[in-house]
């Protein structure tokens, strides 16, 4: 993405194999509303610095996707 991050579709798990998506179920598919998963890596917010520059671009990447679905 615009942003830097690597986007993949909910790479390594599958919701049709059931991994590690109970909160997508339980929050996002049973409410019938939109949802998002976002995983990050440890080693990107391991200090301070890492995880305010991970917040800042995360922050501007959600900004557009909702404006851009809105």
């Amino acid at each position: 993405g615009a942003e830097g991050f690597a986007c993949a579709l909910n790479e390594p798990y599958s919701p049709l194999r059931g991994d590690s998506i109970y909160s997508v179920v339980r929050h996002g598919r049973a409410f019938a509303i939109p949802y998002v998963e976002i995983e990050i890596r440890q080693d990107l917010i391991s200090s301070a610095q890492g995880a305010a520059a991970v917040a800042r671009r995360l922050s501007r990447a959600l900004e557009r996707l909702f404006s851009a679905s809105a």
